[in-house]
């Protein structure tokens, strides 16, 4: 058989061009950054002549492959009486770094007095004074301040009972894995011309999957230690040892040159939905923040230029972005 090696380099300039139609095919602003990558591997798929790709997607739900996962497993062993030394320590060895950030989100995360605070807290990208200062007046009038937690508490009461780490795998794919990575995975191939299928998705395979103790799934730092032990004779040792490579891409970058330029214009509009939801300064606040390396916002500013986008495309009605 014949190899050809392809490779795309996509620009901030690419990226910044896409983000409209990439919102347009979605339907719906959601936060993963990564799906904007996903769909230019599916078209150079496409442009090969392929019109079916097969991808891992779900095993690190299923084998606890996240970050957050060591947090649902081991948060229980860190006493919460080291906290308030670290609370006064870490601003003044870290204050204004994006490794003191780090640590104080880990120190917020600790901080929660039950297994649903826990998790809420696991999986939030901003604190709550952030929080606060990011919605509108009007906003945080009208909302339920138990919502996030309410969500999550919902959720745990479908669990089986089990560990943290085992209660939050299953949660996950039942809530991130179907609302965000298979709607954008499923949608940026389809705009690609593209069908992608997840074979470790197959009910036979979760049902077994998530049977397994969460002791198995991670070992120390190991993630997915189980689901490599059972590859190594397949794929080798060394591919199996190997740390986990996602979609990254230069995000962090792009959103201090063309794409933050873009994203400035945007939210200071009249018509923005930062303007009409948000408080406008205090998210540009974030960009400068971000600008200047002082804090590392990447996740957030890329969800707030998904809503944005959204909002240009469903609510304002932006002609210029409707493209197939």
């Amino acid at each position: 058989m014949r190899e050809q090696e392809t490779q795309q380099r996509v620009l901030a300039d690419t990226y910044a061009n896409f983000m409209e139609r990439y919102i347009w095919h979605l339907e719906e602003p959601i936060g993963n950054d990564s799906a904007v990558a996903y769909y230019f591997v599916a078209e150079m798929a496409h442009q090969q002549g392929i019109k079916v790709l097969l991808n891992g997607q779900g095993a690190d739900e299923a084998f606890a492959g996240y970050g957050r996962h060591l947090w649902a497993a081991y948060a229980h062993w860190l006493r919460l009486g080291t906290i308030a030394p670290l609370r006064l320590a870490i601003p003044r060895l870290f204050g204004g770094t994006a490794l003191g950030e780090r640590y104080q989100r880990s120190l917020f995360t600790l901080g929660a007095s039950n297994e649903e605070m826990l998790f809420a807290r696991i999986y939030s990208i901003i604190s709550e004074e952030a929080r606060v200062g990011l919605l509108g007046r009007d906003v945080l009038a009208q909302m339920d301040p138990d919502f996030v937690t309410g969500y999550v508490r919902e959720q745990l009461a479908r669990a089986p009972q089990g560990t943290p780490l085992e209660r939050m795998t299953y949660v996950d794919a039942r809530t991130s894995l179907p609302d965000n990575l298979l709607l954008c995975e499923d949608k940026m191939a389809m705009a690609a011309s593209v069908e992608a299928r997840v074979p470790l998705l197959d009910l036979e395979f979760m049902t077994v999957a998530e049977q397994i103790p969460g002791k198995l799934k991670l070992r120390g730092r190991r993630d997915k230690y189980i689901h490599r032990k059972a590859l190594a004779p397949i794929v080798g040792s060394e591919a199996a040892a190997r740390p986990k490579i996602g979609f990254d891409n230069a995000l962090d970058l792009w959103l201090k040159a063309k794409l933050g330029e873009q994203m400035r214009a945007i939210v200071s509009s009249a018509d923005s939905f930062t303007t009409a939801y948000l408080n406008p300064e205090f998210v540009l606040g974030l960009m400068q923040e971000h600008t200047e390396g002082r804090r590392d916002h990447r996740k957030l500013l890329f969800l707030l230029l998904s809503l944005e986008s959204w909002y240009g495309v469903f609510m304002r009605g932006d002609e210029k972005v409707r493209v197939a």
